[in-house]
């Protein structure tokens, strides 16, 4: 029996070639023999890196390395957890006449654009995409989780600044797109949300709230950024507000 499973086993040979290309980053290979124990113990191992890295490069689209790297480690709770955070909420104007007005293929093609603008300025500043809305329409950040960032309100503003400035690009652009943004900050629970076989990370609580209605408030007056009065004080003195009402600052620059 002991003689049997020592030929079963792998030759040095091929194993070192086999830790060679794993090591690489060929998760392809596997042994085809898998009557001996090694060899199916080696084939369980790059299935396992394989799954890490498909993980990996799902939260990638989502949020940057450190944060997809932290949650792989372990050491990021996803079964909700309170804290203080920053969110940003921001929407497209002219959403609603682009998608009555325009082929869904080219609405793709203009959605895309100001998306992937978008998501350029969020992986910039350490946020994490909570999700696009309503296909498309705008995207959710947050900042501050699932890994805690003691600059998220800062952060969220500068995310906010740069994308203000990218859109106006966009506004000049045909078809013209502004792009209206709230930021807000205060206590959220941010986690795995759903039911039974379909959860998704996200954040609810008061902050989220908050920086919907700024956004809102934004579009109804044009100011086109809004942060609230606790983003304003926490993010510091990297930034020029100007206060427009008891509940609003606007960003100016």
């Amino acid at each position: 029996m002991e003689r049997r499973s020592h030929e079963n086993r792998p030759s040095d040979d091929a194993l070192a070639e086999a830790l060679r290309r794993v090591g690489g980053g060929d998760f392809s290979f596997k042994f085809e023999d898998t009557s001996g124990v090694l060899a199916r113990m080696f084939n369980t191992m790059v299935d396992g890196l394989k799954e890490r890295d498909r993980i990996r490069d799902t939260f990638g689209r989502y949020m940057t390395r450190q944060v997809s790297d932290a949650i792989l480690r372990g050491d990021v709770k996803l079964g909700g957890e309170r804290r203080i955070a920053t969110m940003l909420i921001a929407e497209v104007r002219e959403y609603d006449g682009l998608a009555e007005t325009r082929e869904p293929e080219r609405l793709v093609e203009i959605v895309n654009r100001y998306l992937e603008a978008s998501v350029q300025c969020v992986m910039a500043n350490d946020g994490t995409i909570d999700k696009f809305d309503h296909g498309g329409r705008g995207i959710t950040v947050i900042f501050g989780s699932p890994v805690k960032d003691e600059h998220h309100a800062a952060k969220a503003v500068a995310c906010g600044v740069q994308l203000r400035d990218r859109m106006r690009g966009f506004e000049r652009a045909e078809p013209a797109i502004h792009m209206d943004i709230g930021i807000a900050t205060g206590p959220i629970i941010a986690g795995n949300i759903g039911a039974t076989g379909r959860m998704e990370y996200t954040a609810l609580g008061p902050a989220a709230l908050r920086a919907e209605r700024l956004k809102d408030e934004a579009r109804k007056t044009d100011a086109g950024l809004l942060v609230s009065p606790p983003t304003a004080e926490a993010a510091g003195q990297g930034f020029k507000f100007r206060r427009v009402s008891d509940l609003a600052y606007l960003v100016d620059g």
